[in-house]
C-alpha cells in the first residue's frame, strides 16, 4: 500500500481488521465511501482512515478480561 490512493474491499478489511461484509455494509449505509471500477470496488486510503477515525474510541481497561467458562449445564440447562 505504499503509494496506492485506493484498495480493494478485501484489502481494506485486511488493513482495517475486519471483515469483508463489515466494509460492504459499512460501504451500503454511506458511512464508508467506495467507488467503482467496472464491477470492482475499491476504497481511497483516506476515505478508509476518514471511516476509522469516525468511529468510537473505547477506553483501555487496565485489568485483563477474564473469560468465563459455563459448564454444559449452566449452558443448556439440566443434563440428560
Amino acid at each position: 500500500m505504499a503509494n496506492q490512493i485506493a484498495i480493494t474491499v478485501e484489502e481494506a478489511a485486511k488493513a482495517a481488521g475486519v471483515g469483508r461484509t463489515t466494509i460492504f455494509m459499512e460501504l451500503r449505509s454511506g458511512r464508508l465511501k467506495g467507488r467503482k471500477i467496472g464491477r470492482r470496488t475499491v476504497v481511497s486510503i483516506e476515505d478508509l482512515n476518514a471511516w476509522l477515525t469516525s468511529l468510537p474510541t473505547r477506553p483501555v481497561d487496565d485489568q485483563p478480561v477474564k473469560a468465563q467458562h459455563l459448564s454444559r449445564e449452566a449452558q443448556y440447562g439440566r443434563a440428560r
